[in-house]
């Protein structure tokens, strides 16, 4: 027996590994990292497994049986209930989550595409955007007039100093530059201290991708300030001088990397807040 698939792991959180089941054992495939072993019972339930109706049974239920998936039944518990609206809820869900499965598969080969453009080592993540997260956008998104999703799935990689984020800025510019949409410098235009590469890219079958880039301290930066910036406690000021610190240490300078590199994420987290 041989089998190969993509496998999510976990479900839900864009992060594929390619598998093989070959000889009594399971195979990792690639394309990157170390994939979760698992044993030839769990490997054949994940490739075989549920349906996108599987992993939403409260949206796809029919509890009395009578047709109408219970969250488009006047009377869900009761046979003989009526459409709450002329189209079915549950089949635009289906249909946003079969879509999602697409993406899916386009982000797989768009992450590979990433290391094969990226010095060996750097580290190169990927999701796709949850249910939950696709409806309460267009909510946000078009409901407010503004134009629809580029970012339905998104990407990041993290180089480990300026010199590398810059050969793979190259990179990326030199394969996608035709099809780069949208293109915003935080390193050239800090937005409240945050410094970053922005990207939407063009991957064809009207399918666009966001893609992040930064370095490994300015990814710790952006951890350490993620909740004081939810909350409107960010110390904009604060936030601008460490990253301009970690800017000079992501260069060479070995004083700023001295000073940086002494700092614990709990440290950073409580310099870049402000207090209620």
């Amino acid at each position: 027996m041989s089998k190969e698939s993509r496998v999510e792991i976990p479900r839900g959180s864009g992060n594929y590994y390619r598998y093989a089941y070959q000889d009594g054992a399971t195979v990792y495939r690639g394309p990157v990292g170390q994939a979760p072993a698992i044993d030839e019972e769990r490997f054949l339930e994940i490739v075989n497994g549920s349906s996108v109706k599987d992993q939403y049974p409260g949206l796809f239920m029919d509890t009395d049986g009578d047709g109408i998936p219970d969250v488009d039944d006047t009377e869900p518990l009761i046979p003989g209930g009526d459409w709450i609206e002329e189209t079915s809820l549950a089949e635009e869900m289906e249909t946003i989550l079969e879509v999602r499965e697409d993406y899916q598969d386009k982000l797989l080969d768009f992450k590979q595409e990433l290391h094969d453009l990226s010095p060996e080592g750097v580290e190169v993540k990927g999701r796709v955007k949850t249910l939950y997260s696709v409806i309460n956008k267009l909510r946000r998104k078009r409901m407010g007039g503004q134009k629809g999703i580029t970012d339905m799935m998104g990407a990041r990689i993290v180089a480990r100093d300026q010199r590398e984020l810059d050969q793979i800025r190259a990179n990326i510019e030199a394969k996608y530059g035709s099809h780069v949409i949208e293109h915003e410098d935080f390193y050239e235009n800090p937005l409240a201290g945050y410094r970053a590469h922005h990207y939407i890219i063009d991957l064809g079958d009207g399918m666009t991708v966001e893609l992040q880039m930064k370095t490994e301290r300015m990814a710790e930066i952006s951890k350490a300030s993620h909740s004081s910036y939810k909350a409107g406690l960010l110390d904009q000021e604060k936030m601008n001088e460490m990253t301009e610190l970690a800017l000079q240490a992501d260069m060479g300078d070995p004083e700023a990397r001295r000073r940086f590199d002494g700092y614990s994420q709990s440290d950073l987290s409580a310099m870049l807040g402000r207090s209620r």
